[in-house]
C-alpha cells in the first residue's frame, strides 16, 4: 500500500529505487546506533576509571 502511494506520487519512482533507499536508510540507522553504543560504552569505561582512582 505504501509503495503504491509512492508510485502514485512519483510516477517514475521504481520499486528497485525504493529498495535501495530503504537499504541505505537501514544501514545509516545501524551505523548511527553502533556509533552511539560505542561512545556510550567508551564514556562508561572512562567514568568507571576516574571513580576507582
Amino acid at each position: 500500500m505504501k509503495e503504491n502511494a509512492l508510485s502514485h506520487m512519483f510516477p517514475n519512482f521504481d520499486k528497485s529505487d525504493f529498495e535501495i533507499l530503504t537499504l541505505m536508510g537501514w544501514s545509516f540507522l545501524m551505523i548511527a546506533l553502533l556509533t552511539k553504543l560505542h561512545v556510550a560504552v567508551f564514556n562508561g569505561d572512562r567514568i568507571r576509571d576516574t571513580q576507582s582512582e
